[in-house]
């Protein structure tokens, strides 16, 4: 049958209206715009600036592309989850921002079919790139959960909301969160009669009202009083049914859905977050994690050519190869007098704190990938 049924077309129109991923706004190799904090941006040419230029870095986390801009000496980290008409470089004039205004590592992940990134993005694949995320954060990097603030502003508030509900953060902050889709479909943009059409079609998704009580870390919600695509009434019932002791739930009067960043409320907003995380960031800590370097991966994963092994290594940047290479050849010379069968090589921890563990034979042949990817050069045999 070459027509799909009204159903499954409605339902990959709602997908699409959901999750519109735009034109992305970086490749591989480096930013094609330039951004800042509002939103305003210029672009580049291909290969003009590389992430490093911005001093920020292009790591995977499994499947999930992430960017992050490190502080120099943070303890806690911020997970930004961004709009659906975002991608992570397009949010990063606020990464900058937060990190040198909070004193926190900042990091954005893609969602699935945006950017760089492959698959489709749904309720439940986004929930996975957030994992991936958080498992690198914590195996990856040493951080401890507390250490970890989730940030998710418009649909990025329903993915770390869930998310928030099934693991320990430190903290949770929502800007211009929604109770559903079907609670945004409905309202309408102010439309009651579109919105009655638009709702009677929608099928459920996100209804972060009957997950935020099961957030127990402290929550702060952020809405503006003319926001015309998501009323603060929602905000209002999502702090009401938030089953954490410490939150607060702020309402910025003449603020819209898509503004947020602009001159007019930025200094309002940030004053808003600080207060929130101040007792967090308060927080002493002898850890210093680095990151943002690895090629991760969750699972023991066979790799089945070289080339892939150096299609991994191209996701690094030249300065970070280098580094990488010495350490893998420097344990493999190491290794090359032991007459073991099994050998775990776990390389030690470079200044970006880039681990790789080797699962070797007898015969020196890489055969598997244990929780981290083995970036190789051409010398290195790769069954």
């Amino acid at each position: 049958n070459r027509w799909l049924p009204a159903e499954a077309m409605f339902g990959a129109l709602q997908r699409k209206l959901v999750f519109p991923a735009p034109d992305p706004s970086y490749n591989e190799t480096g930013p094609l715009r330039d951004y800042t904090v509002d939103g305003w941006y210029h672009n580049l040419s291909p290969g003009q600036f590389s992430f490093h230029d911005y001093k920020a870095r292009l790591f995977w986390a499994g499947e999930t592309p992430c960017v992050a801009f490190p502080h120099r000496c943070a303890h806690k980290v911020l997970v930004y989850a961004h709009g659906n008409r975002d991608d992570i470089w397009r949010v990063s004039g606020v990464l900058q921002f937060l990190r040198d205004e909070l004193g926190v590592h900042t990091l954005a992940f893609e969602y699935p079919s945006y950017g760089i990134a492959s698959g489709q993005a749904t309720e439940e694949s986004v929930q996975e790139s957030l994992s991936y995320v958080y498992e690198y954060l914590k195996d990856g990097c040493g951080f401890d959960p507390e250490d970890v603030i989730l940030f998710g502003r418009s649909i990025g508030t329903a993915i770390v909301t869930k998310f928030a509900a099934n693991h320990p953060v430190g903290s949770v902050i929502l800007l211009s969160p929604f109770t559903s889709i079907v609670g945004v479909a409905k309202y309408g943009a102010g439309h009651s009669l579109l919105g009655k059409m638009a709702s009677s079609l929608a099928t459920e998704q996100f209804r972060t009202i009957d997950v935020i009580g099961n957030v127990h870390a402290p929550v702060l919600l952020l809405h503006g009083t003319e926001d015309k695509l998501v009323p603060a009434e929602q905000g209002r019932q999502l702090y009401e049914k938030c089953g954490a002791v410490l939150k607060k739930y702020t309402v910025f009067a003449g603020m819209q859905h898509n503004d947020v960043f602009d001159d007019e409320w930025r200094s309002d907003l940030l004053s808003e977050i600080r207060s929130f995380l101040d007792p967090l960031l308060a927080q002493s800590s002898d850890r210093k994690p680095y990151f943002f370097n690895a090629v991760w991966r969750p699972t023991t994963q066979p790799i089945s050519s070289e080339t892939s092994a150096k299609s991994a290594l191209m996701r690094l940047d030249k300065s970070d190869q280098v580094v990488l290479m010495g350490q893998i050849e420097k344990k493999l010379r190491r290794l090359s007098s032991e007459s073991v069968s099994y050998t775990h090589l776990r390389a030690h921890e470079t200044p970006e704190h880039l681990v790789c563990r080797l699962l070797l034979e007898k015969k020196k042949k890489i055969t598997h990938i244990i929780k981290y990817n083995v970036i190789c050069d051409s010398h290195i045999n790769i069954s």
